[in-house]
């Protein structure tokens, strides 16, 4: 059988092992599952595990921004704006109070439409690309290194890995464009591709810390690191009171930081990484259907 996807793999070995019927809509996009005539549906990475207000609110990234400050949680500024209020004039102004300033969709995802603004060609070029969205949010660009994802079912913390973002180490002869193709990233287009990098010296390929832009996924085993993420995202979840999710953490400096939270638990790159990855990624997810299915499957 011919599968879309990873999760499309996964659910299916899952519903087979447990007698769970499923079907798939869509190209495979949707899943409806189906045990003693009780249905659940799967919708891309949404399961059935959350009311539509919850993952709604999961998917704007002010609101969840706002939720956390109110609370006292630390987490990264997002700020909201409905894409036809906003113009050059406001963006130079963050620009002019921030200095770096990133532009995104405020209901995205994956890193798709993310941009780092330093100048003013920037900001027309990214106001024009997301002209598409109704609605987009504008954040402060804080620089850092480490970016972690944890993963969490009903307020336990199942996986934590760290985004580890594509590099090269230059040996004084070759261009970063050698280096970038061998290993077939893309890098930044703020970064000159001819340059020559030192011998031994660490050239970061991208600024963002998303998987699908080619940064690899490091399963934390640091149980200090593991106790900091496991604190802050498990009062987060409980806060917006989310029964599935991934939450992205960042480190800055010796602070940790709610980066977003999202209510789609993708685990198609990370899956695909190792065998592992692939086991641990299908046992969070057989948890989440037998757990929607807790009445009538008992294990």
């Amino acid at each position: 059988m011919k599968f879309r996807s990873q999760i499309h793999k996964i659910i299916t070995e899952i519903c087979n092992k447990h007698n769970i019927k499923i079907e798939s809509f869509s190209d495979d996009w949707n899943f409806r599952l189906t045990k003693n005539n009780i249905s659940y549906y799967i919708s891309g990475y949404q399961f059935p595990l959350d009311n539509a207000p919850i993952r709604l609110i999961v998917d704007d990234k002010a609101a969840v921004s706002s939720i956390l400050k109110e609370k006292k949680i630390k987490c990264f500024e997002h700020i909201f704006f409905m894409t036809k209020n906003f113009n050059i004039d406001i963006g130079e102004k963050m620009l002019k109070k921030y200095k770096k300033i990133v532009l995104k969709p405020n209901n995205g995802t994956g890193g798709r439409n993310v941009f780092l603004i330093t100048t003013k060609n920037e900001l027309e070029n990214a106001i024009n690309k997301l002209a598409i969205y109704n609605c987009i949010c504008v954040s402060p660009y804080v620089e850092y290194e480490n970016e972690f994802r944890a993963i969490l079912l009903k307020n336990k913390v199942q996986l934590i890995y760290k985004k580890e973002r594509p590099f090269i180490i230059g040996d004084g002869i070759n261009t970063i464009n050698y280096f970038a193709n061998k290993i077939n990233i893309i890098p930044d287009e703020a970064i000159d591709l001819n340059t020559i990098p030192a011998k031994g010296k660490k050239i970061l390929l991208n600024w963002k810390h998303n998987l699908q832009h080619g940064a690899k996924a490091i399963i934390v085993d640091d149980e200090k690191i593991k106790k900091i993420i496991e604190k802050i995202t498990i009062l987060a979840s409980k806060i917006i009171n989310i029964n599935f999710c991934s939450i992205d953490v960042a480190k800055i400096k010796n602070n940790y930081m709610i980066v977003e939270i999202n209510g789609g638990v993708m685990m198609e790159k990370f899956s695909s990484q190792t065998t592992n990855n692939y086991n641990i990624a299908k046992n969070i997810y057989k948890k989440a259907i037998l757990l929607s299915f807790a009445n009538i499957i008992k294990e």
